[in-house]
């Protein structure tokens, strides 16, 4: 009948999708950067070394982006990565940061 084939291939598109749903999806993205002009300059005071060594251009940041994410039909689980670090002529000024994400989501 007329109505049959469109039925049908409607009925096989939703068996199609729901088949694709229970597909395990798995995804990783790794970065890194590197910035040698991640400086903080303050206003020129003669006399002050603090400044005088803050204008100096010898300032270097670097990094790196881990991300982890796993999929399901209904549950989805993240893990995320960045770590920075910021040397410097002064060592107040060095740092080294990791900054840690876990995500957790489901839909019902």
């Amino acid at each position: 009948s007329p109505l049959t084939g469109p039925a049908e291939r409607l009925r096989e598109s939703f068996a199609r999708a729901r088949e694709g749903e229970r597909r395990l999806r798995i995804e990783t993205r790794v970065g890194a950067y590197f910035d040698d002009n991640a400086i903080t300059q303050p206003d020129a005071h003669p006399g002050d070394p603090v400044v005088r060594l803050l204008r100096e251009p010898e300032h270097e940041t670097t990094g790196e982006l881990f991300s982890l994410r796993l999929e399901y039909a209904w549950l989805t689980l993240g893990l995320d990565d960045q770590g920075t670090d910021q040397r410097s002529n002064l060592a107040p000024f060095d740092y080294h940061r990791n900054l840690y994400t876990l995500s957790l989501s489901w839909a019902y």
